[in-house]
């Protein structure tokens, strides 16, 4: 197996990564997730606003499709691959409260207006129940990804995206999307995946806040993102820190320099089966120091 050095450009404009695209080869990594490119209720705003998407077309405030096309091809230059970060578990909503479970004005009406799209609107209550994991939702409008004509909406996304030359995906929320032996016998994972074959891809999921059982029912069928542990290490994607500890749980506030170099050199040093992704956060350009690239040589 090919170990992958993940690059996250967190919330980073296409335009950006482009101008950063030799340094980031330079220190060694492989791989830049670029954040999602849906539609998205409002032009810009909070991190979040990225993963409130309105529609299953490229184009934000990030960038577009010419923008993105640009990007593969001097990527390719460099041998880094770019993977995007994708939302198929749910829409962007109308507020908070009751609003939190209805779409948004701004989602597309194709999608907004069709109840079969849709799963029950209402919030996790027990994160140990599983149906409620899969079918309800997370402060925000739950799509009923059974629905086998939203799922070819989906893949065609997919395959936009790879006509600009993205090789690889990364799905957001992936425990909140049922796997074919959940309840109802869901076919979305194969469904989705079943288009990707036969393509040189590197395509995860985020399975996060989850035990090693549900990890290992997901690497079954895709690489597994997760802060914890599973079976098959060749499948997971591990990190030191992530952009949630940093923005949601606000636990990164006295990271140093030393300290995230130091973790982010144990993390490849205890884990050379399994792929890693660096998360450079806002205003920090620790990632540019020499010692991450020695430590990306090394490891």
């Amino acid at each position: 197996m090919k170990r992958e050095k993940i690059f996250q450009a967190f919330n980073w404009r296409i335009s950006d990564i482009i101008d950063n695209l030799r340094k980031i080869a330079s220190q060694g990594f492989t791989i830049i997730q670029v954040s999602p490119l849906q539609g998205t209720k409002q032009w810009i705003g909070p991190w979040w606003i990225y993963y409130q998407p309105t529609n299953f077309r490229i184009g934000n405030f990030l960038g577009n499709e010419n923008d993105l096309r640009e990007l593969c091809e001097k990527a390719n230059e460099y041998g880094i691959r770019i993977i995007v970060d994708v939302v198929f578990n749910h829409v962007a909503n109308a507020g908070d409260g009751l609003n939190s479970f209805i779409p948004h004005e701004n989602v597309d009406p194709s999608i907004r207006n069709n109840p079969n799209f849709f799963h029950e609107r209402r919030g996790i209550e027990n994160y140990n129940d599983r149906w409620q994991v899969t079918h309800w939702g997370i402060n925000l409008p739950d799509l009923n990804t059974s629905n086998e004509e939203l799922q070819f909406i989906m893949i065609r996304y997919l395959h936009d995206l790879l006509g600009c030359g993205v090789k690889g995906f990364r799905f957001d929320a992936a425990k909140h999307i049922e796997l074919p032996d959940d309840f109802d016998g869901s076919n979305f994972w194969p469904m989705i995946l079943s288009g990707l074959k036969g393509r040189d891809l590197f395509v995860y999921g985020e399975v996060i806040m989850a035990d090693k059982e549900t990890v290992d029912r997901y690497t079954k069928y895709i690489n597994v993102g997760t802060d914890g542990y599973g079976s098959d290490k060749n499948k997971l994607i591990l990190w030191s820190f992530s952009h949630d500890e940093d923005l949601t749980f606000n636990k990164l506030s006295n990271l140093t320099r030393d300290m995230t170099i130091n973790e982010w050199s144990n993390l490849l040093q205890d884990n050379k089966e399994s792929h890693v992704l660096f998360y450079p956060r806002q205003f920090d350009d620790t990632w540019t120091d020499n010692r991450i690239r020695e430590i990306n040589e090394k490891y």
